[in-house]
């Protein structure tokens, strides 16, 4: 007999472990990974409004990576706002950002021609934006897949006993915020669950990031606190881990080592994002392509994603913010050919709000020589760019690039 168990997109509320479902227990009785997550594009900066639907997908995928993640009702909700011309810009980004976090199948719902904003047929903008998506992953199936079946290299503990010990306050909120920052980095991001951590996860790790957590099992403390005494690269908050499942008070302090990076400020997005910097700096490794501003840290609402497949090095890269934005790319690359519209591209560059590239990188030494021997452009601004808690400043003067060749009617 088959079972079909759809969850929904209110895992990361505020006391929703009041309903009982276990995922992690749910994800190895069924061969698929299915959810019900609608986005909301209402956000003070980022253009697709922060990211629900990927944050979903992410968490099963990380519950059982083999299993295949399906949407059973594919959906956003627009701003109020937002011209109907961008609709379809939406429904193309989303698609995209839904596969880079491991989704495989959704189901949209079609609705009626009657000018609704939410349904596929209401709008037609939003239709043409899907099919499009559809047609150019399904063509680029290969490479996305690559993307998909990479190995996590940046964990987040999930912790089931955070998330009941007081209806899941502060630690929810900060899972979501660790999210939010981790995932635009360049590296893949997984979540570690307790059970994953006593079963030796964290060893294949680049990074463990542990958000505001007040609970953890003994087995998985002790674990987490043997990764970090090892010499394991960490992220976490200031704050130790004070209590049992039961919510008895521990009296060991987990360890901090030398290459353990501790967030003072507040727990916002930005911390997280700069933490994994200063993570990579830690490191020593070379440092992943990946977008950054003219002085040389992280650009904040700028997603990129690398890996190598089939000899050929491979960038996907979108701007999430709301105006676009001058990028550079961290490391040797400095040019790629977009497989999505066959453009070349070349870094620095200005990228749109939520369009998508995929770009095959050319290799290192020609791109070198080709930045050496090409001045950067004169409209191009310097300078840091502000963070995006502090909403972008315009860039008027700069035409965004053509992304998408016109689909003839």
């Amino acid at each position: 007999m088959a079972v079909q168990v759809n969850q929904s997109d209110r895992v990361f509320d505020a006391g929703e472990s009041a309903f009982g479902l276990n995922r992690e227990t749910v994800a190895r009785f069924t061969d698929i990974g299915g959810c019900t997550a609608v986005q909301s594009l209402a956000h003070p900066y980022l253009a697709l409004g922060y990211p629900t639907q990927s944050l979903n997908y992410t968490l099963l995928r990380s519950l059982d990576r083999d299993a295949p993640v399906f949407n059973t009702w594919d959906s956003f909700v627009p701003d109020e706002n937002v011209p109907a011309s961008f609709l379809g810009v939406a429904a193309y980004a989303l698609a995209w950002e839904g596969a880079m976090a491991g989704l495989n199948a959704a189901t949209a719902p079609l609705g009626k021609p009657d000018g609704s904003s939410q349904t596929l047929l209401g709008r037609p903008q939003r239709l043409e934006g899907y099919a499009r998506a559809c047609l150019d992953l399904n063509r680029l199936a290969p490479v996305v897949a690559a993307f998909q079946s990479a190995g996590p290299e940046v964990g987040i503990l999930w912790s089931l006993s955070s998330k009941i010990f007081d209806e899941g306050i502060p630690y929810l909120e900060s899972v979501k915020h660790a999210y939010e920052g981790c995932h635009t980095f360049g590296f893949s991001v997984a979540f570690v669950t307790e059970q994953d951590c006593i079963n030796g996860a964290l060893r294949d790790l680049r990074i463990l990031v542990l958000p505001e957590a007040p609970s953890v099992s003994d087995e998985a403390f002790a674990v987490i606190d043997a990764y970090i005494a090892e010499g394991g690269i960490t992220i976490r908050q200031g704050k130790p881990i004070p209590y049992n499942p039961r919510g008895l008070a521990r009296h060991e302090s987990l360890s901090i080592s030398a290459r353990t990076i501790l967030i003072r400020g507040e727990d916002w997005p930005t911390e997280y994002l700069h933490a994994l910097d200063a993570a990579c700096e830690l490191e020593g490794a070379p440092p992943v392509p990946r977008a950054i501003n003219a002085s040389g840290y992280p650009l904040e609402g700028v997603k990129t994603r690398f890996v190598e497949h089939d000899g050929d090095a491979f960038l996907y890269a979108i701007n999430l913010r709301k105006e676009p934005v001058p990028v550079y790319l961290a490391g040797s690359y400095r040019s790629g050919v977009d497989m999505i519209g066959g453009n070349e591209v070349h870094f620095p560059t200005v990228m749109a709000p939520a369009e998508p590239v995929l770009l095959r990188l050319d290799p290192p030494d020609v791109a070198l020589v080709a930045e050496s021997d090409t001045p950067l452009d004169a409209e191009l601004p310097l300078g840091v760019v502000e963070p995006i808690q502090q909403e972008a400043p315009k860039v008027q003067s700069i035409k965004p690039p053509v992304r998408h060749q016109e689909i003839k009617r």
